[in-house]
């Protein structure tokens, strides 16, 4: 699969590489403040009670389609500087790309920098099917906060700034049909040990104004099935996702979300509100301690980014107004409901103009000591939270 998706993509390439096209930049500025309690880990670890880190990025995004043809290149250089490398223990989605296109310039226990071909992909498309092979991103699932059938780099909860999602290295065909279902058959490979590849297959049914996926996907050595639906009752749009994985050794878990989201009018201001249950079979009913032990299927998940919580039941509200033309405000409460830890993550988005905006925002943890959200006394090997109120900001160019 490896050596023919080598061959494809060099064939592709060359024939969609056009003569011209439309460049953009975007220039993202971001710092992350965190406060840590006394005694608290990351404290002790760090030899001060606060944590920080500071990014700087440009994007290059090369956009351009000509006939039945697409072809999108996007480059990053980046800069960040903090104490995020000590707290973050996961494999990232970016190590796992088949093709190696990142350059390192330099590389500390606190700092990286470094530039790499994000995205880098071919498409053709008719009027009856698509096929796209190269770098991209792809989104299964009908998850607001928790994603349980997105296993491609799902975002975090916590995350702020989700304008482009992680790529992955493979090829995608759709099939469109006339009655409005649609096929689709993903391959994805990794450069990791032999069965780190994912090849799945989806179906979406339309039915009046219910939609309703199935899919079914070889993804490492587990094998995973589910469906999702989302109806719509009156005002409200109900979503439900569900999916059951199965390991080699046929140990199978379940996990689902279920939520549902409506519009209002806030005294003539436009506003949305949503809520959403998240249940894992992998994950804990327990607080941390020195012996606490998750379950080998929760580490393999948390290990690649498929699952951000460690909680068996998650509950997530939350919802954003638009108090002028200019800015908005969002808010999100987390809560694992077994420890009663809570956290509450509110951000304000101002439009300087038509190409420059400015993200501020807080984080605040409501939680009890060795809780999910809470501050840890022992190593968190996979803390989902820093822990501490922190304060995000990040400022956002676009320029061509």
């Amino acid at each position: 699969m490896k050596y023919i998706l080598r061959i494809g993509a060099v064939i592709l390439l060359f024939n969609c590489f056009p003569n011209y096209g439309e460049v953009n930049f975007r220039l993202n500025l971001g710092s992350e403040l965190s406060v840590l309690d006394s005694e608290h880990y990351w404290q002790w670890v760090f030899q001060r009670d606060y944590s920080f880190t500071n990014r700087f990025d440009i994007r290059v995004m090369f956009e351009e389609g000509f006939g039945n043809w697409r072809w999108d290149v996007h480059g990053i250089v980046r800069t960040e500087i903090g104490d995020r490398f000590q707290t973050n223990t996961k494999r990232t989605s970016v190590s796992q790309r088949y093709f190696d296109l990142r350059s390192e310039f330099d590389r500390g226990s606190r700092h990286q920098a470094f530039a790499e071909i994000d995205r880098l992909s071919c498409t053709y498309q008719n009027s009856t099917w698509r096929f796209s092979l190269g770098r991209f991103p792809t989104t299964w699932g009908r998850g607001l906060v928790f994603h349980p059938n997105d296993l491609y780099n799902s975002y975090s909860p916590l995350s702020v700034d989700r304008m482009y999602k992680v790529s992955n290295d493979g090829v995608l065909f759709e099939k469109f049909f006339q009655n409005n279902w649609e096929l689709h058959v993903l391959s994805i490979t990794r450069q990791q040990e032999s069965n780190s590849t994912t090849n799945a297959v989806r179906v979406y049914v339309p039915v009046a104004n219910n939609e309703f996926d199935f899919f079914y996907s070889k993804h490492f050595e587990d094998t995973v099935n589910g469906f999702s639906f989302a109806v719509p009752i009156r005002q409200l749009i109900l979503r439900f996702d569900y999916a059951r994985t199965c390991s080699a050794e046929k140990q199978c878990y379940v996990s689902s979300t279920l939520n549902f989201d409506f519009s209002f009018d806030l005294n003539g201001t436009p506003a949305y509100a949503f809520a959403e249950y998240f249940y894992q079979d992998v994950g804990t009913k327990h607080k941390f301690r020195l012996t606490t032990k998750f379950s080998e299927m929760l580490n393999k998940q948390l290990d690649r980014g498929e699952t951000h919580t460690v909680a068996r039941d998650s509950l997530a509200m939350g919802g954003m107004v638009n108090w002028h033309p200019l800015w908005n405000q969002s808010l999100v409460v987390i809560a694992n409901l077994h420890d009663s830890s809570k956290l509450l993550q509110t951000h304000v988005s101002y439009s300087l103009s038509n190409s420059i905006s400015v993200v501020s925002g807080m984080r605040f943890p409501f939680a009890d000591v060795h809780t999910e959200y809470g501050k840890k006394l022992v190593d968190p090997t996979f803390s989902t939270h820093v822990g501490g109120e922190s304060v995000i900001f990040f400022e956002i160019y676009y320029f061509r």
